[in-house]
């Protein structure tokens, strides 16, 4: 800590080179480009010397942002004026084209190359390299076509499909086995395979005959 003097951010956060050193009296001389090196406050703080090789160096890593559907992003102009526009509900970002599609939310601000955009939510931050407008009109109409007739065969007592449930046999939980055995042949085996809750089991017996 310095009472007056340099700052790092006045050098540009740079190295300084190492000129002299007094083991003696525990100094070192360096040099500055320019401005003043300051007066060190030995009550509240102490010097340290850092080699360049025992510095922590940071590679940032910088991640392309995604702007979120339907959010209101700030454009802002070189003179400080903004307005708020809405990204598209589907698909407002682009990320292999790098491209918005926003609604327009005040036609009188016109959008311009260099502006500043800024996500409100997302805090994703670019700037306008191109800009696109589109108009279109939607035409809503109130009337619907549909085609005339029955979509499915439920409710017609005509059909010999339909079934009153009776909670036993015409159920979702029963089942029937056709087979040419006897029931009693088979129930004892597939009843202590199946558990399940509410089942039932029916079996109908297939007689094969031949023609004479």
């Amino acid at each position: 800590m310095t009472t007056t003097g340099y700052d790092s951010s006045d050098h540009s956060y740079n190295l300084f080179t190492i000129v002299g050193v007094n083991t003696s009296s525990k100094t070192i001389t360096y040099e500055l480009e320019f401005g003043d090196p300051g007066n060190i406050d030995l009550n509240n703080s102490s010097g340290y010397v850092i080699r360049e090789s025992d510095l922590v160096k940071l590679k940032p890593i910088f991640v392309r942002g995604v702007f979120k559907d339907d959010e209101d992003v700030a454009i802002t102009k070189k003179d400080g004026s903004s307005s708020i526009f809405k990204v598209a509900s589907l698909n407002g970002w682009d990320g292999k084209t790098l491209k918005v599609f926003y609604k327009d939310k005040n036609s009188q601000f016109i959008i311009d190359i260099n502006d500043r955009v800024e996500g409100l939510i997302s805090r994703q931050k670019g700037v306008v390299n191109d800009v696109n407008i589109s108009t279109a009109d939607a035409v809503v109409s109130p009337f619907y076509n549909a085609p005339i007739g029955w979509e499915k065969e439920n409710g017609k007592l005509s059909v010999s499909g339909q079934k009153l449930q009776d909670s036993d046999y015409y159920q979702k939980l029963s089942y029937d086995i056709k087979s040419t055995l006897s029931p009693s042949e088979w129930k004892e085996t597939v009843d202590s395979l199946s558990h399940i809750a509410g089942q039932k089991s029916f079996g109908s017996s297939i007689i094969i005959s031949e023609p004479q």
